[in-house]
This record gives C-alpha cells, sequence and structure tokens, in this order.
C-alpha cells in the first residue's frame, strides 16, 4: 500500500534536517510492511501490523507537524499548504488507521484469538485481519459513542443482520434470517402499523455487562459487546430462551482443518421438551440442532466470507448459564450433552481468566467450578494485562458480580424493542 506522499514541490521546501526525519519514518514503515508479508505467526502478524499502522499514524502527524511550521514561517504559502495536507491523508482514513491502532494495543489477546478462529479459511494472514478488521473498527467508534449515550440497539441490529447476510427482499417481500430456523417473513403491527421482523439480533454477553471488571476477566482493555461477533439472529421466542439460559450453544466438536467452527444448542432444561416454543416447534426440536449459517464470496476478491460469533462470548454464556442454572437448583445433566471426546468445551483457548472466573463462580453459586469446565480456556496472566494484587481483583469479581445477579432479561428485552422500533 503506497503512502501518499507531499508534491516534491512543496516537499523540496521543508528544512533538510526535517525530510531526513521523514525519511526515517517511512524506511520504518516500509520494513513494517516487509514483516507482515514474512510473518509465519498471527502472534508475529499482529506485532508488524501494530508497528505499520503506528508508523503511517507517525508519518501523517510528522507530516502535518512541518507543513503547519512551514506555513507558519511563510516557507510555503496557504494554497501549496492547504493541497499538500489534502494530499497527505483523508479524515476518514486517517480515523479509521488511529481506532485500528488502539485495538491493535487494547485488544491484542482478542485479536489473537479471533484470528486464530478465522484464519483456517483463508490462505493469507492479512486476508483473514481484513474479514475482521472493518467491523472491529465500527463496534469501537459505536462504543465510544455509547460512553457518552445509551446503547444504540438500532446500530447493533443492523451490524449483526449485515454481518450474519440475515436480510433479504424490499418492502412487503422483506425476510429476515435466524441461525437456527432460517428466513422468516415480516409481519405486520397493528401497535406500529408497519411490517416488523420477527428476527432479533440477539446478545450472547449482555450489554449491561460492559466494564472494567469484564475487560479484566477476558484479558484486554477493551470489551467490545457492541462487535457483531458477540451477537446472532435469532427468532424472537428464541432470543428470550437464549436469554433465559433455556439452552446454550456449544461446539458440535474440536474445528476440522481450514472450516469454521461448527456450533449446536443443547437444551439445559429437558423439561420444556415436549411445551411450543413458538408456530409449532417444540423446544425438544431444538435439542442438538446446529446452527446455520450463509457462508458467501466476496464479489470482488473472491475469497469466501464465512462470519462466525466469537468462541469467546459463547463460552462466556455458557459459563454465565451454568452458574445461574446451578444457583437456582436446577438439573445440570445436559452438561453430559455438551462433552465432546471427554472436553466439556472443544475449542481449547486462553478466553478468561482462570483465578477471577473460579472466585466468581464460588461467589454466585456457592460452590467450586469443575476443573474440567476451565482447564483447557482460561490463563492466569497476560503480558500485556497481568494479573492485579487479589484486592483489587475482589473488586473485579464483586462488580461483575452484582450485573451478572441483577441482569434482568425483560429489562433488557425492553430496552431492544425500543431500540429496534
Amino acid at each position: 500500500m503506497e503512502y501518499p506522499t507531499v508534491p516534491e514541490r512543496v516537499s523540496s521546501l521543508l528544512p533538510a534536517a526535517k525530510l531526513k526525519t521523514l525519511e526515517a519514518i517511512q524506511k520504518r514503515r516500509h520494513t513494517s510492511f516487509s514483516s507482515l508479508t514474512a510473518a509465519s505467526s498471527i502472534e508475529d502478524f499482529l506485532e508488524a501490523k501494530k508497528n505499520a499502522v503506528e508508523a503511517e499514524i507517525q508519518l501523517s502527524d510528522t507530516h502535518k507537524l512541518y507543513l503547519n511550521e512551514a506555513l507558519d514561517n511563510e516557507t510555503i504559502t496557504a494554497d501549496q499548504h492547504a493541497n499538500a495536507i489534502k494530499n497527505i491523508d483523508h479524515p476518514e482514513r486517517e480515523e479509521f488507521r488511529k481506532t485500528e491502532f488502539a485495538l491493535l494495543v487494547r485488544q491484542k489477546k482478542i485479536l489473537t484469538e479471533d484470528l486464530k478462529e478465522v484464519h483456517p479459511s483463508y490462505t493469507e494472514f492479512d486476508d483473514a485481519y481484513a474479514s475482521l478488521i472493518m467491523e472491529k473498527v465500527e463496534a469501537a467508534r459505536a462504543n465510544t459513542t455509547s460512553k457518552q449515550k445509551s446503547f444504540n440497539q438500532s446500530a447493533f441490529r443492523d451490524r449483526v443482520l449485515q454481518y450474519y447476510f440475515a436480510e433479504k427482499g424490499e418492502g412487503d417481500d422483506r425476510q429476515d434470517y435466524c441461525v437456527v430456523t432460517g428466513w422468516h417473513v415480516r409481519t405486520y403491527s397493528p401497535k406500529l402499523k408497519k411490517l416488523v421482523t420477527q428476527t432479533k439480533a440477539a446478545h450472547i454477553v449482555p450489554k449491561s455487562l460492559q466494564g472494567q471488571d469484564l475487560n479484566y476477566l477476558f484479558g484486554v482493555g477493551e470489551t467490545l459487546l457492541s462487535e457483531a461477533r458477540n451477537g446472532l439472529p435469532l427468532h424472537a421466542k428464541l432470543e428470550e430462551a437464549f436469554d433465559a439460559n433455556a439452552f446454550v450453544i456449544v461446539p458440535k466438536a474440536a474445528p476440522k482443518d481450514k472450516q469454521p467452527i461448527e456450533w449446536k444448542i443443547v437444551l439445559t432444561q429437558k423439561t420444556l421438551s415436549k411445551l411450543t416454543l413458538f408456530d409449532k416447534t417444540t423446544y425438544g426440536e431444538l435439542d442438538g440442532k446446529v446452527l446455520k449459517f450463509r457462508d458467501l464470496e466476496d464479489p470482488y476478491t473472491k475469497l469466501p466470507i464465512k462470519n462466525r460469533p466469537a468462541a469467546r462470548f459463547l463460552y462466556f454464556k455458557f459459563i454465565m448459564s451454568y452458574l445461574i442454572l446451578q444457583k437456582e437448583g436446577k438439573s445440570m445433566d445436559w452438561l453430559q450433552d455438551v462433552q465432546c471426546k471427554g472436553d466439556i468445551w472443544a475449542t481449547p483457548g486462553p478466553y478468561l481468566r482462570k483465578k477471577m472466573l473460579i472466585s466468581l463462580a464460588r461467589r454466585i453459586s456457592d460452590r467450586f467450578l469443575p476443573d474440567a469446565i476451565y482447564a483447557e480456556t482460561t490463563f492466569n496472566s497476560t503480558i500485556d494485562y497481568p494479573a492485579l494484587p487479589e484486592d483489587q481483583e475482589a473488586v473485579h469479581e464483586m462488580t461483575l458480580q452484582e450485573k451478572m445477579e441483577k441482569f434482568n432479561v425483560n429489562d433488557e428485552e425492553q430496552e431492544e424493542e425500543q431500540g429496534e422500533e
């Protein structure tokens, strides 16, 4: 990717020392991009990507600083300054790059996990990275806005439906896709006096849990619950059942070579099996059902697009459901349907911080978490986000415990309905 340059007639007017500084930054940028193509691991690729984006930001900022100084010193004219600044970078591209760099720093662990999940579907690291980063940047921007305002459910729904290709048709023929039950036509609402969708953008990790305590549990600077990979397009009745822990979504098996993870439903309350959920669909019919995603081909690159939810979010929801059901004294026999070749969770990954998870389980359910549930899916510490002293970690545990216990399914659904109207 060629970096936009300042016209030579303008750059030649800058002092030699400043030109030398710009050349040094440009050289570092070229070196970083060379490292990208030579990267042999995801970790090396992300480090090279971070260095490359940082060099681009520094080059752009330094260019503008020197041009502003040249204008102040009347070395260049106002027209030369305006044309040179316009040639360096577009504001939207610059904003994207700075958000991207922040994600590479604050979400290094999560980006590593995500790339390991999606890379099998791609030949190159760069293609796998490109399939993720646009959605993450959009989610980060939405997250920044939601800190100042209420969560934008409408924008989240749009991102989820777009990410999973879950809409088709126009006008009265509009249909929405559910990854469990397929396409659903929109129905007329006398109350709203318009066609409304039967499919919801279901949150996997509830948005009300957002905060530093959740960031610490995941081992990152920021957890983006507004990203589409924390959502699933589900029929409204399925979303209600999912939020109420009537079922969990778990890996069907360990990932196959060059194939995305397959996810299945496990009914956690077998006594519901014969009850009708909606239309003629019973709870029992959901048990063991595999989620079906719409895999498409990019019309420009011809690369496959196999968008899936993030395993870490589904693992957290599984843990959350387990703890709540255990606290309520419900039967835990459904766990045997989760197991795959002896493993309770078939996609090993350092998703959650071990010590905090164990303590959180003890606080919420007053029981110890079985070793088989977390042995292969947790971490003790990370270089970027090491473990805190016990008293500080306890504060995070208590805060997250309070949020999880106060989580009200009805309140969450009411907010989502208002946001989607």
